[in-house]
C-alpha cells in the first residue's frame, strides 16, 4: 500500500516558505474560488487562531489554518514522469482502455493533470502534475517543447523517404511539418525522431504517408527530461533541479512553493 507523506525535502526551512492565504486554501480545493474569498472576507478563516480577512495576506505553510472551524492542512504540489505502458489511455477516466491514472496512488491521481497525450498503443514518458499553468504550456505549440520518440518500422527506411521526411516535410492539412531531427539505426528498422508540433498521430502519419507502419512507438524525452531507466508502468517524482529546468523551459518562474513529496511503501 502506498502512503503519500508530504514533507519538505530540499535544503531550506519549510517554516520560511510563504504563500497567500487564498493560495493556501485553494491548493486544498476545499471550495470554489468565489466561496473561498467570500469566507475569508467574512472573517471565518483563522491563522494560528487569529482571524485573517485578507485573501492576499502572506502566511507560512506551516501555519495552523482553519476554514469555518475546520483545520486545513497545506497541500504541496507535485510534478512527475510516468513510463506509460501500451494499453492505457492518456485520460483521466476509463474509456475504451483503462486510464493511466490507475498506475498512480489515489493521493496523486485525484489531482493529476496530464501534459498532453500518448496513444493507447504508445509507450513512454508522460508528465503529470497538479500545476495547470505548467502542464498547459508544455503542450502549447508556441513553446516548441521537443519530444523525442523511438519508432520501430515494419520495413527498413529507404534513403529516398528519409531525405523526403527531412527536406520536404509532411503535409498536415496544408501545413508542412518537418521533424527537428531524424536518425536511423539498426538497419533502418528503427529511427529516433524529434518533433515539437504535437500533431494528432504525427509520427505514425509521417511514416504511413510513405508506406511504412510504425509497429512500436516510445517517447523517450520531453523537453529536458529523459525517460532513462524508469521501468514501464512506474513513475518518479522530479527533483528540484528538474522541476526548475522544466519551468524555465516554458518561461515560468520557479519558486519554493513546489516541494517534492516522498512516496513510501508500507
Amino acid at each position: 500500500m502506498l502512503n503519500l507523506n508530504i514533507k519538505a525535502c530540499y535544503n531550506y526551512d519549510m517554516k520560511e516558505e510563504a504563500v497567500t492565504l487564498y493560495e493556501y486554501l485553494s491548493s486544498a480545493k476545499i471550495a470554489s474560488v468565489r466561496r473561498i474569498i467570500k469566507v475569508i472576507r467574512h472573517g471565518a478563516v483563522t491563522v494560528d487562531d487569529k482571524v485573517i480577512d485578507d485573501p492576499n495576506a502572506l502566511i507560512s505553510v506551516s501555519s495552523k489554518v482553519a476554514f469555518e472551524g475546520k483545520e486545513i492542512p497545506y497541500v504541496y504540489h507535485f510534478v512527475l514522469i510516468l513510463n506509460k505502458p501500451s494499453g492505457y489511455m492518456s485520460s483521466t477516466i476509463d474509456e475504451r482502455y483503462p486510464s493511466l491514472l490507475h498506475l498512480l496512488p489515489e493521493e496523486l491521481a485525484s489531482r493529476a493533470i496530464l501534459a498532453g497525450r500518448l496513444d493507447h498503443d504508445t509507450e513512454g514518458l508522460i508528465i503529470l502534475s497538479d500545476i495547470g499553468r505548467l502542464t498547459n504550456r508544455l503542450v502549447l505549440p508556441e513553446f516548441h517543447v521537443e519530444k523525442e520518440y523511438v519508432a520501430e518500422l515494419d520495413k527498413p527506411l529507404d534513403e529516398k523517404d528519409y531525405q523526403d521526411i527531412i527536406n520536404n516535410g509532411t503535409d498536415f492539412n496544408g501545413e508542412i511539418v518537418k521533424p527537428i531531427s531524424l536518425k536511423s539505426k539498426e538497419g533502418r528498422l528503427s529511427v529516433n525522431i524529434v518533433v515539437s508540433e504535437g500533431k494528432y498521430h504525427e509520427i505514425k502519419r509521417i511514416f504511413r504517408r510513405r508506406g511504412y507502419i510504425v509497429t512500436k512507438l516510445t517517447r523517450i524525452r520531453l523537453g529536458n527530461l529523459n525517460l532513462g531507466d524508469l521501468e514501464v508502468g512506474k513513475y518518479r517524482l522530479l527533483s528540484k533541479d528538474e522541476e526548475k529546468s522544466l519551468y524555465e523551459l516554458v518561461g515560468l518562474t520557479y519558486g519554493n512553493r513546489i516541494i517534492r513529496p516522498s512516496v513510501n511503501k508500507n
